[in-house]
């Protein structure tokens, strides 16, 4: 019976342990969250400057607005190259290099789109981290 309480004591130990480690993890990565933004709002030299909470969250939203700038133009390009396709589907482009160098435009733009959406999403979850976080 002793040592089974023992091995139980050692069990509710070890989570507990595991509980503080990933509460650590996660304390660091605010940490790093919050210095690479400061170290991006301040072009590296974030030492000793004030900041808060509202900076923070416009730089934030700065940055999701310009990944969905360069989401729309990534879009808009994959729209274009889809066009040219259904052009020379249609018989409108004559050329087979045209029709290969739309498929290629349009793999093109799509990688870039597909990089740009995942930009977006990134930035918009740490946007979403920093405010819950905030809010904590």
């Amino acid at each position: 019976a002793a040592e089974d309480a023992r091995e139980a004591v050692c069990a509710a130990n070890e989570a507990l342990v595991d509980e503080f480690e990933e509460k650590v993890s996660y304390v660091e990565f605010l940490i790093n969250t919050a210095q690479a933004q400061l170290d991006a709002m301040y072009n590296g030299d974030a030492a000793n400057k004030p900041i808060n909470a509202e900076q923070v969250v416009a730089y934030w939203k700065e940055q999701v607005a310009l990944a969905e700038k360069n989401l729309a133009t990534q879009q808009d390009a994959v729209i274009e190259a889809e066009m040219a396709i259904e052009q020379f589907n249609a018989g409108t482009y004559t050329a087979e290099l045209q029709y290969k160098q739309a498929i290629l435009k349009l793999e093109t733009a799509t990688a870039a789109y597909e990089a740009a959406l995942e930009v977006y999403n990134q930035r918009l979850a740490e946007l979403q981290a920093v405010i819950e976080a905030l809010a904590k």
